[in-house]
């Protein structure tokens, strides 16, 4: 048993985690039969996707993270959906090394992977970090640990991406029960609230529902049948590379057309200025979504150019300019719902509801155009940052059979094809397949005494492999040596609940199951995976240690201010001045025995310890050494004594880690 759980019992709930590119979210069925939104202790309900190193190089993951992320950039992670299960040479990671400020690397399996604090680091083990946050919140929330979940993820995620969000979620320490298509989670969310507060027994007919999910990295639109708590899949669609970010982008390229037309400044490769003009820019896209114009006022951008003097940006920008600006990803938002309408067999007539998800829902400019696409205004009274994570914790519901009434039957977001000869595809398994489904194809040997056969699986819509994602070489080896033709032998391809593929083979004529040697074109190795595992669980324990100590210090450090105001009562109430030079001398001899032990630990085991964290701890020693000097009040020696001891606990933290 691990530290983690040695106070804590084992929780018999399944928690519901919506894992976004922007924010994350985690949710829980009460006890009444409605999910629970669980809040972090500050209440916050949705916690930023982002993971980072601080100064004193400390993991820091959620608000921790965002709120260094502007002084520590290259070392801040954030939008790590948009690389898990890519490969680095794709055209959406080519795209994504221009707009991202920290450094993308390729892993020696070609998968994008990251650059933190100099080390390289999968997709997974970032996304692992952010699972870990969310499952520390519930936690928190129940009282006990947590090892179970259903997670969330994008309808259109391919195989690849699935696996290793599953794989993420295992070096998180969960074992995740089911992955819910986001869309379908959020109407499994709109379901439940449709049947509890609905007075008929039974519909009369199905209710025909379009889900549309814009989020901050992804889109998704999906249709669904509804028939007496019965949720059936039609079609999905969508983009797994257009979300809020991409919105965001746009208003930023905007701005910097602006400036460099007014001041003829290119601020394109200025880091710290795109930094702030991303924040700008993502204000002015919120108090758009309420207000008629917003002003964007961004001081002394230009201070990083050489040889210029610093600039201002002021603009204000009102709602018809901001509808021109995103005019083409507006555009690029129609083909996937009407594809998802053709699919379905549906059209906008006969779609009963219009669901909107997601925090890019919020802006007018979403709203308007999704209801020019479907034609009926779209309903917005469940909250758009929640539904998802509470989808999931009704789906949890109902795996632990905690909910009658509802059922859910999802599909296959992309087809599922062999590659033949000359490259070209033969589709097994159509897109919006219901899931689980399976195909079977016999498959025997192109000459004598063959004895492997390799067989290609990709995933996608194009005619040939290359324009497909790559799922895997599944290799049947051990066939006997026979005559050409002769060995019979079947491999069954199964898709599961959660969309990841299974490939297994029969030899015909036996009865026999056949070996099948997978060679997969991306994702962690079991070693891989096992090793990031045991690391987070590492981490896990060295955190929980953390706070424990931080805890008895801050503990200590009440006391000793508890101390200090009595102290400070008994002067006013007419101390004696004996008593005063006492505590006077008392506290000049501590400060003095405090500055120097620091001192002298710095001398010997401080020669790497640079930066801003080291300069701050040279103002402190200094700043005490003048209150001593100059002979300073009581209350000045007392704070000099706690600054010390403060500075003294962070040198030890880094030597810990070091």
């Amino acid at each position: 048993m691990s530290e983690e759980t040695k106070d804590k019992q084992v929780s018999r709930k399944v928690i519901g985690i919506d894992l976004g590119t922007v924010n994350s979210c985690v949710s829980v069925m009460g006890d009444d039969g409605k999910p629970i939104v669980i809040a972090d202790s500050e209440g916050k309900t949705t916690q930023p996707s982002v993971f980072a190193y601080n100064s004193n190089r400390e993991p820091v993951v959620g608000r921790a993270a965002l709120d260094q992320a502007e002084t520590n950039r290259l070392n801040t992670i954030f939008a790590i959906k948009r690389l898990i299960g890519r490969k680095f040479n794709s055209e959406a990671v080519r795209e994504a090394r221009e707009k991202l400020p920290y450094k993308i690397v390729e892993a020696e399996n070609g998968d994008a992977w990251v650059e933190v604090d100099g080390e390289p680091a999968s997709a997974e083990e970032i996304s692992a970090k952010v699972l870990s946050h969310m499952k520390e919140i519930a936690e928190n929330f129940l009282g006990e640990t947590v090892n179970k979940a259903v997670v969330t993820v994008p309808a259109h995620f391919n195989d690849a991406q699935r696996q290793a969000t599953k794989d993420a979620g295992e070096i998180a320490g969960l074992k995740i029960l089911n992955m819910v298509n986001e869309p379908t989670a959020a109407a499994l969310a709109y379901g439940l609230d449709l049947l509890q507060s609905s007075e008929e027994e039974e519909d009369t007919e199905e209710r025909i529902i379009a889900v549309f999910d814009l989020g901050g990295g992804t889109f998704d639109v999906t249709i669904l049948g509804l028939y007496n708590g019965s949720f059936e899949v039609k079609s999905t669609n969508g983009d797994t590379y257009l979300g809020g970010e991409d919105f965001d982008l746009a208003l930023v390229n905007h701005l910097l057309a602006i400036f460099r037309d007014q001041e003829g400044i290119d601020l394109t490769n200025d880091k710290a200025a795109m930094q702030r003009l991303k924040k700008a820019a993502k204000d002015a896209k919120h108090k758009l979504s309420d207000e008629m114009s917003a002003e964007v006022c961004v001081e002394n951008v230009s201070s990083g150019q050489s040889g210029a003097l610093p600039k201002d940006l002021k603009v204000t920008i009102n709602r018809r300019e901001l509808e021109k600006i995103f005019a083409h990803l507006l555009r690029a938002l129609d083909a996937p719902c009407l594809e998802a309408m053709e699919d379905a067999g549906v059209s906008s007539d006969t779609i009963d509801e219009v669901v909107l998800v997601g925090g890019m829902t919020r802006m007018p400019l979403i709203k308007k155009n999704c209801e020019r696409v479907f034609g009926k205004p779209p309903i917005d009274d469940i909250n758009p940052d929640t539904a998802v994570a509470d989808g999931a914790a009704v789906q949890a519901a109902l795996i632990q059979g905690m909910l009658k009434g509802l059922s859910l039957q999802d599909v296959t977001s992309l087809a599922f094809g062999i590659e033949i000869q000359g490259g070209r595809v033969v589709t097994m398994l159509e897109k919006n397949s219901k899931l689980p489904c399976q195909y079977k194809e016999l498959f025997t040997t192109s000459s004598p005494n063959q004895t492997s056969i390799n067989v290609h699986v990709v995933q996608g819509e194009g005619v040939y492999s290359v324009e497909n994602k790559s799922l895997g070489l599944f290799t049947l080896s051990d066939i006997p040596p026979a005559p050409r033709g002769a060995p019979n032998i079947e491999m069954c391809f199964e898709v599961d609940v959660d969309g990841i593929i299974h490939v297994s083979a029969s030899d015909l004529d036996t009865g026999q199951a056949r070996k099948i040697d997978i060679l997969p074109t991306s994702g962690l190795d079991r070693e891989e995976l096992e090793k990031h595992k045991q690391e987070n669980i590492q981490h896990r324990r060295e955190q929980a240690r953390r706070d424990k100590k931080n805890d008895n210090r801050e503990n200590a450090e009440k006391a000793k201010v508890s101390q200090e105001q009595e102290l400070r009562r008994q002067l006013r109430e007419g101390e004696t001045t004996a008593e005063m030079a006492k505590a006077i001398s008392d506290a000049q001899a501590k400060l003095k025995a405090s500055i120097f032990a620091l001192q002298f630990k710095l001398d010997m085991e401080g020669i790497g310890y640079r930066g801003e964290s080291r300069e701050r701890l040279d103002r402190i020693i200094t700043r005490a050494r003048v209150t001593l000097e100059e002979s300073g009040t009581l209350a000045e020696l007392l704070t000099g004594v706690v600054e010390v001891g403060r500075a003294s606990r962070e040198f030890e933290d880094y030597l810990e880690l070091v």
